[in-house]
């Protein structure tokens, strides 16, 4: 698979009157995606015109084709022709009879004496494959569409290696046979808003597609009975074929994010989608604003250098405030002041208080009891994508973290009785202390939660609770009845154990948190909020390392409504 992005983000659109109205659509393609300077468009397309391309990344030409008596492909101009426009190309030419019709083998194509145009029977100028080896240059990881009958037609080899060996193009896309109709055409449009991500063409697709790569746009294009495209009337069959060259690996117009996961610990975003075998013109930025799309403060992560065309790590995710949630966008920044973009992704964040509270088992409800209570944070990026165009949203494993709110201090008591059954001697004991969230990248945070979405399971994420303090320790004096000291900071570290229901004790790292309140429908849309109700759950717990664990302790989870903020919606890009 082929995953360069272009070299730049000049495009040239060009066609003749007949054919403008697939050109007029590209237009409002490449508009519609911010990024791309529209170099040239022109829809009468004169030799003049031809003769100064710029140069591009993509480059798009409709016209008519036909191949001159020795069988060399050439490509018809406008009707804006003058003889101006064709002395600036120091041609001399030959009009022929205009009362003589044009033949099907093209004996009356009239060539130059120069070899670089070719006059037709309805007046019309052609340019030949030696103006366009003279003329025409594209950049390094280009793509060069000629939206003209036979312009991948085998017979016609020779023109496709000018453009790509002399020209320069990375990737050339034509046609087999004719493409004369509206399935051509819309083909063509169906290829570019794949390609750019744009969803102008978009067949009632939810959500709405984000950017792929060329090949993967053409094996959807194939799926969907768009290619090849039939002309009853001539009996053939003409299919649309991308084929690469070696100047570059052409894959992509946009960057494109497919899903991202979260490190908590290290404050790192890694991003998997397609993101360009160079990354050296790729930013990545987490946009606060309160819906997609909407302008709003950006904040720029630092990117690690990659060779990986299909991820990027991310360093310097905030804790809190701009940056720290959003909308998570990747751009390729042309040095021009315009970024193409690929789709955002929503970082979703929650925030609440969370208390956990532990008994040892007896007749006594307060015997043994500690309790934590922590102000937490949540955050993931839980979007469902695709992984090819067309095809279905993934099902697939989420891991995001709780992680204490470093704007806040956790509190830890302790307090319960012991009777000695032999003696009867009784005690009791009570403490309180405080839990650091830690210095970053210690890993001492204290209070860390996990949420997974099982693949098994697609419709409901699963929570495991671990309540540790990392290489944290609880600070905590602990006194008798008579308020007497008995242990003066106690510094052992707090890991405490996993809650658990009866069902899946054997198990007790996994538990149904969430109850379904947060869920995926499998159908594409999403659920309509994705808040967490208050809510308490209560069950046995496993205390020390699981492989050890004999005793069975009770246990309490209590926390406030958490408040989703960026949460993804059926507008968002899969």
């Amino acid at each position: 698979m082929r995953c360069g992005l272009s070299s730049t983000n000049v495009v040239c659109l060009y066609s003749i009157p007949e054919f403008s109205e697939g050109i007029i659509e590209l237009k409002k393609y490449f508009e519609e995606q911010k990024g791309f300077t529209i170099s040239e468009f022109c829809t009468n397309a004169s030799v003049g015109d031809l003769a100064k391309v710029p140069r591009c990344s993509v480059f798009c030409f409709a016209t008519h084709a036909g191949r001159t008596r020795d069988g060399r492909y050439f490509l018809v101009t406008g009707t804006a022709d003058t003889p101006e426009n064709i002395r600036e190309c120091d041609a001399l030419y030959d009009i022929p009879d205009p009362d003589n019709p044009v033949c099907a083998d093209y004996d009356h194509w009239v060539t130059s004496r120069t070899g670089l145009l070719v006059a037709t029977a309805s007046n019309r100028i052609a340019v030949s494959e030696k103006f366009i080896a003279k003329y025409w240059r594209f950049e390094p990881n280009s793509l060069v569409w000629i939206q003209a009958c036979n312009s991948m037609n085998k017979e016609n080899a020779s023109f496709r290696r000018i453009i790509q060996d002399i020209c320069g193009a990375g990737a050339f896309a034509g046609w087999t046979e004719d493409c004369t109709g509206y399935d051509s055409d819309l083909a063509m449009e169906y290829v570019f808003d794949r390609l750019l991500g744009v969803n102008i063409n978009p067949h009632g697709e939810t959500p709405p597609q984000r950017p792929f790569t060329w090949d993967t746009v053409l094996t959807d294009l194939k799926n969907r009975k768009f290619n090849p495209v039939r002309y009853p009337d001539l009996d053939i069959w003409s299919e649309l074929c991308i084929e690469a060259g070696d100047n570059g690996d052409f894959g992509l117009l946009a960057p494109s994010i497919e899903y991202a996961d979260i490190n908590e610990n290290d404050k790192e975003v890694t991003l998997h989608g397609y993101f360009g075998t160079d990354q050296s013109k790729i930013r990545v930025f987490v946009r606060d604003c309160r819906k997609r799309g909407d302008p709003g403060i950006e904040y720029e992560l630092i990117r690690n250098s990659s060779t990986d065309a299909r991820t990027i790590v991310c360093k310097g995710l905030p804790d809190s405030g701009t940056g720290s949630a959003g909308y998570l966008v990747a751009v390729a920044d042309y040095g021009n002041g315009k970024f193409v973009e690929s789709n955002p992704v929503p970082i979703t964040s929650w925030k609440g208080k969370f208390t956990y509270t532990m008994r040892l088992p007896g007749e006594d409800s307060d015997s043994g009891m500690g309790q934590i209570t922590i102000d937490v944070v949540l955050r993931g990026e839980i979007h469902r994508p695709r992984k090819i165009p067309g095809g279905d949203l993934l099902s697939r494993a989420c891991i995001f973290n709780f992680v204490q709110d470093k704007s806040n201090t956790a509190q830890f008591t302790s307090n319960g009785s012991y009777t000695d059954r032999d003696s009867g001697y009784s005690y009791k004991w009570y403490g309180s202390g405080k839990l650091s969230p830690g210095d970053e990248g210690s890993g001492g945070r204290a209070g860390i939660f996990g949420w997974h979405r099982h693949i098994s399971d697609p419709a409901h994420p699963k929570l495991f609770v671990n309540m540790f303090t990392g290489f944290e320790e609880a600070r905590v004096d602990i006194r008798d009845q008579e308020g007497r000291e008995i242990i003066t900071k106690l510094t052992s570290p707090i890991n405490v154990a996993y809650l658990a229901s009866e069902k899946n004790r054997t198990t007790p790292f996994f538990l149904d948190f969430l109850q379904g309140s947060l869920t995926w429908n499998e159908g594409g849309l999403y659920a309509p909020s994705y808040d967490i109700p208050e809510k308490t759950i209560t069950g046995p717990i496993m205390f020390g390392l699981i492989s050890s664990t004999r005793k069975i302790l009770t246990a309490e989870l209590t926390w406030e409504t958490l408040k989703a903020e960026y949460a993804p919606d059926d507008e968002t890009p899969g």
